[in-house]
């Protein structure tokens, strides 16, 4: 029987967090020995909102941190066993990240809001830091009707 293994993220009071399941819908214990993956300090309101697998095997998480008032980037390992790194990311306000995509140059872009504009941040990896070649800071906030970015995605040109 071909079994598939599906990585889950979600709002937990955690900053970051992935399950993995088996087919059967059980948590796979070779990841992260039990199947889950919890990170953070405990603040509440915390959020793990999209994440991907990269193709080295990492995990790249974003989310919200501390009732969305940041967003949080973070790469976990591939077996689950440990975090690699954890950027927040302040953009001012009452803010929440809720998408991300991976560019052909391995570069991570984040969606959300930030206050009532909508956002778009890209990070470079394996580094974690702000891409300043991005709108000169690494972050764009956009006047806009269209707040609440909930989905990203690279065209084959490379625009977002």
């Amino acid at each position: 029987m071909r079994r598939f293994r599906w990585l889950v993220a979600g709002l937990v009071a955690l900053c970051a967090a992935g399950a993995a399941l088996a087919a059967s819908s059980d948590l796979d214990p070779t990841f992260s020995g039990d199947g889950r993956f919890l990170s953070g300090p405990q603040l509440g309101g915390d959020s793990a909102n999209d994440l991907l697998v990269q193709p080295d095997g990492t995990l790249a998480l974003v989310g919200s941190f501390g009732f969305q008032n940041d967003w949080l980037f973070s790469l976990v390992s591939g077996d689950g066993q440990f975090e690699l790194s954890t950027v927040r990311v302040d953009l001012g306000g009452v803010d929440e990240a809720r998408a991300l995509a991976r560019q052909t140059d391995g570069k991570l872009v984040g969606v959300g809001t930030a206050g009532s504009r909508l956002a778009v941040v890209r990070m470079t990896t394996p580094t974690l830091e702000l891409d300043p070649s991005f709108d000169g800071d690494g972050k764009a906030l956009l006047p806009t009707t269209l707040s609440n970015g909930r989905d990203v995605l690279i065209q084959p040109d490379g625009k977002i």
